[in-house]
């Protein structure tokens, strides 16, 4: 041993890609938030990974259980087209099996995904969507304690009515039920307007003071992660039927 440093041949290499920061790595392996979908595009984790190793040594002296995320930014969860969505949802389900071995949430994440696709079906996209996000928050924010004191993760097998009352209600109130695709994806229809409010920005204020390099981060990152979307996943949406359009509420 040299410095503190054991040398084995018996150390084999892990043969998983971990292709995430420490942050996300321990929030996967705990299921705990924030884990947006959007991290596991290819080219967002290799561009994060860059990022960390450039601010590791600050990294290393701050207790990573106190501190918010200070990392390459991720893109919202809410700017997913179809494909970047059904992508990030099959790289999701692919990590719970070979990085963290959770064989049988893996197994439910697919059922979860089932309810979804009925969803598409009837409300649009965007009604999936929201519906997708507000499971994860609730299931990744809080578990469920069962009457012999174990600690569960929520139960996504069956469909959350009240969950998809509500973004049914927001998608039909935003106009986005007829939406076979999101409209606020980079260059959509509705590109620069806010997916949480569904109205366009507001005009700026003259000599409004504006922080930007964050801004201009994002915007990069966002760019990236959807060109290689674009460039590789196509092959991927074609084990999906494309979403037909329909106005009927979910049951």
């Amino acid at each position: 041993m040299h410095g503190g440093v054991i040398f084995d041949v018996e150390a084999g290499p892990d043969t998983a890609d971990i292709r995430f920061t420490a942050y996300f790595e321990r929030n996967l392996r705990e299921l705990k938030a924030p884990l947006p979908l959007t991290i596991f595009n290819k080219t967002w984790q290799d561009e994060a990974i860059v990022y960390h190793s450039k601010k590791k040594a600050k990294l290393e002296t701050t207790d990573l259980e106190k501190q918010d995320y200070t990392g390459w930014p991720y893109p919202s969860e809410y700017t997913q087209s179809y494909l970047e969505w059904f992508v990030d949802h099959q790289g999701f389900h692919t990590v719970l099996i070979r990085i963290c071995d959770y064989q049988k949430f893996a197994g439910w994440l697919l059922t979860h995904r089932r309810i979804t696709d009925q969803i598409v079906i009837e409300d649009g996209f965007m009604t999936r969507l929201r519906y997708d996000i507000n499971v994860w928050m609730n299931a990744l924010a809080r578990r469920v304690t069962l009457p012999d004191g174990r600690v569960s993760m929520a139960n996504i097998l069956i469909l959350n009515k009240e969950i998809a009352q509500k973004a049914y209600g927001k998608a039909r109130r935003y106009n986005e039920l007829e939406f076979t695709e999101n409209p606020y994806v980079l260059g959509g229809c509705r590109g620069s307007w806010g997916p949480a409010t569904g109205k366009p920005p507001m005009k700026a204020v003259v000599g409004e003071n504006k922080t930007v390099g964050n801004q201009q981060l994002l915007v990069k990152a966002v760019s990236n992660y959807s060109n290689n979307h674009q460039s590789s996943g196509q092959s991927q949406r074609d084990q999906e039927d494309q979403p037909k359009q329909s106005g009927s509420r979910p049951p």
